[in-house]
Order: structure tokens, then C-alpha cells, then sequence
């Protein structure tokens, strides 16, 4: 039946779910008395009838629901018989994804996972890029990469997402930490950065973000690493072997070979290398070639040793010049 306002009232029975519709959360946040949003849109409904008439277009005998999925399913639980409507002819689907989709995005109360499958649909179903809709949506490119990241997290973390037990930017901070590992242990990431989660918020109750990106992180580097389970940040181990034989014999051999350099230094009366004994100890390193360790002990002592005695010829070549 047309209206004078330019809308018919189509009885509830014909309309039907939009079955593209990306909303996937509609009952969600009990208030002071244990009414959900959706209940209390009915409740407003009774009050004050449907405000703004749902778009439809005919399909089958019945109509599609284009936009006004909230306000059908609230007019239910109100118990309404028809509900005001405005039919829109010759929608295709992919039109009609589009306006579902773009009347979704402009809602403040979509979920962040929604959201991102609202804009993944966009650029799958009706070939928009990411840039078409950053534009559409007033958002970055960026922006729009980072929520459709959120779509990559596990379904029990992407579920923690949708009923608000963390936070978009948490979200990202799981998906950042996640992306930075080889895909063959993602899995394995995500399942430890939850069970994580869950644990620390057990022991300390709400979450900072820096709280999540913290465990994101470190349990990303713990994975990778290689261990089997997490139960915090690994300290590094060293494990110190003692020296074989061939290598105490290699140290013997330095050791000799730069007491024999040592002999080759300047007149006590300089108290400066000579050029043969420069080139004679770069023979002698070339010749053992020291492990890096041994070099810079075995030469912090030998170099002390010929300090020392260098210092020891000065002070005697100034005793004799004093005499």
C-alpha cells in the first residue's frame, strides 16, 4: 500500500534478510536494566513507530532488505505487523551489496571486525580498491589496510574483537606482531598470544593497549625462536666449554710467538717499535690467527707488559742524563 509520504507498508511476512548483509552482531550491550541496544529499539519502537522507512527492492515475491536490517529485526521483537518502506526497482546484487555495505560503514555501532568484512567485501564483490574506499569512507589507505588486517587474527580472537574484550587497536597490535613471523607458525602465535592474554587478564583484570602489544611481541619472539611453550620472555644461556687440547696447544703457540716479537722492540733509550718489529708482529698474527676472544686478551697483557718496559727504559735513560 503507497503512503502520501511517498513510502508503502509492506507487511513484515514479505520482507526478507539481506543474506549479504555484513552485520553479523545485532544483540550486543545489556544497560542498568539487563536490556539489550536491540531490545531497547523495540521498546522505542512500540513508543514511537518506525521513524525512517527500510529500503527494499522486490525479489521473488518478497523484498530484499537493502538498509534498515536493525530497525526489521527490533520491529519483530516489537511484534509490528507491517513496517514503511521505500522500494527501490532494477537493484542488482552487487548495487545492493554496495548500499548494504556503505549504510553499514556509516553506523557508528559496527564492530571493527564487521567493518573490516564490510570493506573486504567492497574490494571482493564490487571491485572497489582499497583507495575507493578510503575515499568513500574518509579514510586513509593505510587505515584501510590496517582494518582488513584485523581479518587475517584467529576466529577466537577476532570473536575477543567483535564483543569488545579487546579493543581495535589491540587488534592491530596482535596482527602487527603476527605478520612479522614466517606464515607456517602464525597459528601457533596466535593461539600462545591468546592464551597469554587470557592469563594476564586473570592476574591483573583490563588490559592497556601497551599491556597487549607487550605480550603480542614478546611471545612472537619466543615462538620464533623456537621453544615449545611460553611462559614469559627467555633469558639468553650461554653454556661455556672447556678448551680442547688443539686449543690450549694454538694458545701456547701465540703466546710463544709474541714473547718472541716482544724481544724485537726498539732500544730501551726510544722506547718506540721499531719498523722490523712492527712487521714481525703482524707476521706472528698472520701466521696464528688467533680467535678474536684469545686476540684481544693475549694482546690487552702483552701490550701491558711492553708498556711497562718501554716506561722502565725511559726512566733509566733519564737516570743517565740526570748523571
Amino acid at each position: 500500500m503507497q503512503s502520501p509520504n511517498g513510502f508503502q507498508l509492506i507487511p513484515i511476512a514479505k520482507l526478507q534478510s539481506n543474506p549479504n548483509q555484513p552485520r553479523q552482531v545485532w544483540d550486543t550491550g545489556d544497560d542498568d536494566e539487563g536490556k539489550t541496544k536491540l531490545e531497547r529499539l523495540a521498546d522505542s519502537i512500540k513508543a514511537e513507530g518506525i521513524l525512517q522507512p527500510l529500503v527494499v527492492t522486490p525479489r521473488n515475491g518478497h523484498y530484499v532488505i537493502i538498509c534498515g536490517e536493525r530497525r526489521y529485526r527490533a520491529s519483530k521483537l516489537a511484534k509490528l505487523t507491517e513496517l514503511p518502506c521505500t522500494v527501490r526497482q532494477n537493484i542488482d546484487d552487487t548495487a545492493m551489496l554496495e548500499l548494504a555495505i556503505t549504510e553499514n560503514l556509516q553506523r557508528e555501532d559496527l564492530t571493527p571486525i564487521d567493518e573490516a568484512k564490510a570493506i573486504q567485501a567492497l574490494i571482493e564483490k564490487c571491485t572497489y580498491t582499497q583507495s575507493a574506499v578510503g575515499k568513500r569512507l574518509g579514510l586513509s589507505v593505510a587505515a584501510v589496510n590496517m582494518k582488513l588486517q584485523l581479518l587475517k587474527l584467529s576466529p577466537d580472537i577476532q570473536k575477543d574483537i567483535r564483543t569488545g574484550a579487546l579493543t581495535e587497536t589491540q587488534g592491530r597490535e596482535i596482527a602487527h606482531a603476527v605478520n612479522k613471523v614466517e606464515p607456517a607458525k602464525r597459528t601457533q602465535v596466535m593461539q600462545a598470544i591468546k592464551e597469554r592474554i587470557d592469563k594476564a587478564k586473570k592476574e591483573k583484570g583490563k588490559l592497556s593497549t601497551k599491556d597487549v602489544k607487550t605480550v603480542a611481541r614478546s611471545t612472537r619472539d619466543h615462538v620464533r625462536t623456537g621453544a615449545s611453550t611460553v611462559k614469559g620472555t627467555p633469558k639468553p644461556k650461554v653454556k661455556v666449554f672447556p678448551p680442547t687440547p688443539k686449543e690450549k696447544a694454538h694458545a701456547k703457540k701465540f703466546i710463544d710467538a709474541l714473547e718472541e716479537a716482544k724481544k724485537l722492540f726498539a732500544p730501551v733509550a726510544q722506547g718506540l717499535p721499531t719498523k722490523e718489529s712492527r712487521v714481525r708482529l703482524g707476521h706472528v698474527l698472520m701466521l696464528v690467527k688467533p680467535d678474536v676472544a684469545d686476540l684481544a686478551k693475549l694482546l690487552s697483557g702483552f701490550l701491558t707488559s711492553t708498556l711497562e718496559f718501554i716506561n722502565e727504559a725511559k726512566r733509566e735513560t733519564l737516570a743517565n742524563r740526570v748523571q
